[in-house]
């Protein structure tokens, strides 16, 4: 397994590939632009989120992906409870060609060792530290895993494999 690095979903750069959001194909996006896709609530007070926006950020997703080196069929794993950026990863997943493959955050690392295996997982999201704890503990034994991409804010950015004395190497 190459490094192994994680990325925060608000640095990810945008690449020049044609990402096209599924939930977006056709005339949806264009013609409901202002119409609300979805709410949040967010301190108490629901927010709503436009068809353009939910595209928008599925599709800055998708290339973060493709950017991270997702190809076409590729399986990109989402750990996370449900909450929008779920919604972005697992859209911007299908519009960029690859296959999303939902993993419960409750599932133990034993548990996300056997799906990124099983499913020969290219690519893992994750949402926060915790999810980020069981892929790192895991890594070892996922050969097919090359990256990573945090969607919720704190902690490292990046991680690279041990050589188990502390010394990073690829």
């Amino acid at each position: 397994m190459d490094s192994l690095a994680t990325t925060s979903l608000t640095d990810v750069s945008r690449s020049t590939a044609a990402i096209r959001s599924p939930s977006c194909s056709g005339t949806r996006c264009r013609r409901a632009t202002g119409r609300t896709a979805f709410r949040e609530k967010d301190l108490g007070i629901w927010r709503a989120t436009s068809w353009r926006e939910y595209g928008e950020r599925a599709r800055a997703v998708g290339m973060g992906l493709v950017k991270l080196g997702l190809k076409r069929r590729d399986v990109v794993s989402i750990m996370s409870e449900t909450v929008p950026e779920w919604l972005y990863a697992d859209m911007g997943t299908l519009g960029a060609g690859g296959v999303s493959n939902g993993i419960y955050p409750t599932d133990s690392a034993k548990q996300v060792d056997y799906i990124l295996n099983d499913s020969r997982s290219a690519l893992s999201v994750v949402e926060n530290e915790e999810q980020l704890d069981k892929v790192i503990e895991v890594r070892e034994r996922c050969p097919g895993g090359r990256q990573g991409l945090r969607l919720r804010h704190g902690g490292p950015r990046r991680f690279q494999r041990s050589d188990g004395h502390g010394r990073s190497r690829s």
